[in-house]
């Protein structure tokens, strides 16, 4: 599933997923609510980055990954696929 980002949509990228046999479907403008990565990242911003206080940018990638990885479990990761 690939959203608009015109990385995803160019010639190129088309034709070389579909040289290794991959199946994508093309998300229509303004559709985050079908993206599943997009409720993942909406996890991360409100309920894992709330939490990190950091003072550098290094701080703030080691803290956010680390609240990710303790924050979301697989229960959540199974109900998004689920409902995909």
């Amino acid at each position: 599933v690939m959203d608009g980002d015109t990385s995803h949509n160019s010639e190129k990228t088309r034709r070389f997923l579909n040289s290794v046999g991959v199946k994508f479907q093309i998300l229509p403008p303004k559709s985050c609510d079908l993206n599943a990565i997009e409720h993942v990242f909406s996890f991360l911003k409100y309920r894992v980055l709330s939490k990190v206080r950091s003072k550098t940018l290094q701080e703030l990638i080691t803290n956010a990954s680390n609240a990710f990885f303790n924050e979301i479990k697989i229960d959540f990761i199974q109900k998004l696929y689920s409902s995909y």
